[in-house]
């Protein structure tokens, strides 16, 4: 084995490019979905799942007889004839899963084969077919061969994936554009603050099951697990649900390479959920950690979405206005509609006398965005007393935006307790509560130190009212009725935010011998 290394010396992906660019003719906007598939098919044979290695020299280590039944008339052609034999040359016993968690619609699931799911994943075979000469695929081959990902330090591998599609990020001006490049990477300092709440409130419990719902390549979920396990937790479930197949394709390799056993469903979470009726069985403690997507437009599954709220079995927390209607989000943005899966995913637990806690990430003007809609969503979201806390978070915490988030903490535990109507507010963006991130990314400028997460675990778990400019308990009872919406600023204004007091006499008399003055400057210059 090579000597210890780490993801950020690790230069296959611009080699890899710069082959693909100045000899493959490739579009810059294409490179991601190129560079990807050999990154997976890598982690899978230096993580011993496959019988076959990309040491083309040596007949990709297979043995005379296996080669010469699979070598075709090209380089090119025989690594494409090995990937289509992968069912023969590999174990991938870790794609097996009940058909349930599988979509429907996708032709490789129907036929069962996991090599399909690969296949037509990655488009691997078109892919080489662009390679115009053999010493192309040589020389992406011979990068690859410099690497083995088992060298990677286990923490660092959950990084891989973003550092890749990073640099496609800050090769924007370049002209980059890939289609991995829409997504926003959790840091791990958040998700372990998630999860250190969410561990406070497990009350000794040793059996978690962890679910994402949007979990793209599984970074969420692979933080979670370490987490958990490094706090002693005897049983942990993993489970998952991914719209796009190429990447969900990657959790599943990523999880195998990492040891973690998991569920992860493919299909649209919002019209078709895979876990309804629940992850496991009545002894779990269930979290659900998530950042789902900001702003995606879900006009197209608006038909179903309505259909499913007015069923008798929906699979959303469904609320209805005063004439009885169903409520729906507004349809250019789907962070609600998953705040209300999840929700009703929490209830349904909560009925089986289960435990159930989530933190869910959204935009920052989610708590308090105007309009009729989201007013009555967020009412009965308070009323039900499933909101425990909102933290707003600094910004700069993600690397490819610099935008304010907030963290959502959910939990049925709450909802009986006399405190139902509490709801904790955090200002995280407060500077005694964040950190310089030590080695920033793009527009990732911003942490959370250990000494910061513990402050504010601290900070959630007290009972004390309120710690000024830092966190505030108020109650979302208003009358008789509850609040709509929630301002963290205006609640819970950091001292920067604070206005002084005013003495208005004194404001309106400083006002109006300032107009005098101009008044009688213009009359000396003649002007009426």
């Amino acid at each position: 084995a090579m000597g210890r290394i780490t993801v950020s010396n690790v230069d296959f992906f611009w080699k890899h490019a710069d082959v693909l660019y100045a000899s493959a003719g490739v579009n810059p906007s294409g490179y991601d979905e190129r560079v990807i598939p050999f990154i997976a098919l890598k982690v899978l044979i230096d993580y011993g799942k496959t019988q076959f290695n990309l040491d083309y020299k040596n007949n990709f280590g297979l043995s005379p007889s296996q080669y010469n039944k699979i070598k075709g008339k090209s380089l090119r052609e025989t690594l494409v004839n090995i990937v289509k034999n992968m069912d023969k040359l590999s174990n991938f016993s870790f794609m097996e899963q009940p058909k349930k968690y599988n979509d429907p619609k996708s032709s490789s699931q129907r036929e069962e084969n996991a090599i399909r799911y690969f296949i037509e994943a990655f488009n691997f075979d078109r892919h080489m077919k662009e390679l115009s000469d053999d010493y192309l695929l040589e020389y992406i081959l011979d990068i690859y061969n410099e690497v083995d990902f088992r060298d990677i330090p286990r923490e660092q591998f959950k990084d891989l994936y973003e550092t890749t599609v990073n640099r496609m990020r800050k090769g924007r001006q370049r002209g980059f554009n890939g289609s991995f490049m829409g997504q926003h990477f959790t840091q791990s300092a958040t998700v372990r603050l998630m999860c250190e709440v969410a561990f406070s409130k497990m009350k000794k419990k040793t059996k978690i099951a962890i679910y994402d719902p949007a979990c793209g390549v599984g970074m969420m979920l692979m933080e979670a697990y370490f987490f958990f396990k490094d706090k002693g937790v005897k049983r942990i479930e993993v489970y998952g649900q991914e719209i796009d197949l190429r990447v969900w394709m990657l959790a599943k390799i990523f999880m195998e390479a990492m040891d973690i056993p998991n569920v992860i469903a493919r299909g649209n979470t919002l019209t078709n959920p895979a876990f309804i009726n629940g992850l496991n069985g009545d002894d779990s403690f269930d979290f659900i950690i998530t950042n789902p997507p900001f702003g995606i437009d879900w006009k197209h599954e608006e038909p179903v979405v309505r259909k499913n709220m007015e069923s008798d079995d929906p699979v959303f927390f469904v609320v209805r206005d005063d004439k009885g209607n169903v409520v729906l989000p507004p349809k250019g943005d789907g962070q609600f509609l998953f705040m209300l899966h999840i929700i009703k995913l929490m209830l349904n637990e909560k009925e089986k006398g289960k435990d159930a806690f989530a933190g869910i990430i959204s935009s920052s003007s989610l708590p308090h965005a105007s309009g009729k809609q989201q007013d009555l969503i967020r009412k009965a979201m308070f009323e039900s007393g499933v909101v425990d806390t909102i933290l707003l978070q600094p910004p700069n915490m993600f690397s490819n935006t610099s935008m304010q988030t907030c963290v959502w903490f959910l939990n049925t535990q709450k909802m009986d307790k006399k405190t139902k109507y509490n709801l904790t507010l955090v200002r995280a963006d407060n500077p005694e509560l964040h950190a310089k991130h030590p080695e920033p990314i793009d527009n990732m400028k911003n942490t959370y130190s250990e000494e910061n997460i513990m402050e504010i675990l601290e900070l959630i778990k007290s009972r004390k009212k309120e710690v000024p400019h830092k966190k505030k308990i108020i109650s979302v009872r208003e009358g008789d009725g509850v609040i709509s919406r929630v301002n963290i600023s205006s609640e819970l204004p950091l001292e920067s935010e604070q206005m002084e007091d005013v003495d208005l006499y004194e404001l309106y008399t400083d006002l109006m011998e300032t107009l005098d003055c101009l008044c009688s400057k213009r009359r000396m210059r003649g002007v009426v």
